[in-house]
């Protein structure tokens, strides 16, 4: 057993997983979980000692195999606790439909990946350039509703908008004015935008901007008008947090500091408060990032096994593209998924 909790000032610890490939038609659909300090998992160390001892490192699919074949009468006692490991997602495959729906409608019948195979036989230099226009199509909606983007929004609804009588409107989908995104850092070896790439960064970023935009959601509570920059302190407090992830992808934790950094100079929080590290460790340092991976192990399972209502309906907080999901917006996005995998 890991004795070690993690870095000392971290609020939260993370790990991910992915939903196989082979079933989502080689789209990446990335799941972190994300365990609170403030919510100790208990889950983790009754699923321990409910799993049999073997040689060399406990494999999170071991433990994972111990929650599925629990007796239905022990696991409310699991689920008590480990409801409250959060779980951000994203999926690119609504934002794959959408290209598809677009070029539906310039070939009728035509899926985006038969077009372009066709297109590649016919002139493969303009189809590369459709493919890669497609490629930073497709990533673009993934990052204009990621959780930094969807703060940013938010804010300036708020401050620009003293007349929303503390009520934010229905969101669009537009990126924030100035933003420009630079895809440079999902690039390959190749030098060629990977979307699955965008789809683990922004699912990893929401440990670190979904607890910022549930203060702004928090502040619109209470905000008089017109708003300051201390009705949000609490949103710059949040964004200032540290925060602990597995270090398999410290390029990914690298660009979501930048994005911290670059979400508080363009909201404008003038505090000047120093945000605090965020750190990457080996999972085998931290019970808390090793209680991260299980929950992400399980996560998946529930879901390729039966729904991500099912998900919902274990976790008490799940977030999917860029949004916070119930049972009913869980059964909405898999009617869909299923729809546009048939066509």
């Amino acid at each position: 057993m890991i004795l070690c909790a993690g870095p000392p000032n971290s609020v939260s610890f993370t790990d991910d997983t992915s939903l196989d490939t082979r079933k989502t038609a080689g789209s990446k659909v990335s799941i972190h979980c994300q365990v609170l300090r403030e919510r100790p998992p208990e889950w983790y160390y009754d699923l321990l000692l409910r799993t049999p001892s073997k040689p060399g490192e406990l494999k999170s699919s071991d433990v994972t195999s111990t929650f599925l074949s629990l007796p239905n009468s022990e696991k409310p006692k699991i689920a008590n606790t480990l409801k409250f490991v959060r779980v951000n997602i994203t999926d690119p495959r609504p934002y794959i439909a959408d290209l598809d729906q677009i070029l539906g409608t310039i070939i009728p019948g035509v899926n985006a990946k038969e077009f372009l195979v066709r297109l590649r036989g016919a002139q493969k230099e303009v189809a590369e350039r459709i493919q890669r226009e497609s490629r930073r199509f497709v990533a673009g909606l993934i990052l204009s509703d990621s959780p930094s983007e969807r703060l940013i929004r938010k804010h300036r609804a708020l401050t620009n908008s003293p007349g929303i009588s503390r009520r934010l409107g229905p969101e669009s989908r537009k990126r924030s004015p100035e933003a420009d995104f630079d895809f440079g850092v999902f690039e390959d070896g190749r030098s060629r935008l990977n979307v699955n790439s965008v789809s683990v960064f922004v699912s990893k970023s929401g440990s670190v901007f979904y607890p910022a935009l549930d203060e702004l959601d928090e502040a619109v509570k209470t905000v008089q008008w017109p708003a300051t920059a201390w009705d949000f302190w609490g949103v710059d407090h949040a964004l200032g947090q540290s925060h602990t992830f597995d270090d398999g992808n410290k390029k990914a934790v690298a660009w979501i500091d930048s994005k911290r950094a670059d979400v508080r100079s363009r909201i404008g929080f003038p505090l000047g408060s120093a945000m605090k590290p965020l750190e990457v460790i080996d999972s085998r340092d931290s019970f808390f990032i090793q209680a991260a991976d299980i929950a992400a192990g399980i996560v998946r399972v529930i879901w390729e096994q039966h729904t991500l209502a099912h998900v919902v309906r274990t976790f008490e907080y799940v977030t999917y593209n860029g949004k916070r999901i119930g049972e009913s917006d869980a059964a909405s996005i898999t009617d869909r998924l299923i729809r546009c995998s048939a066509q």
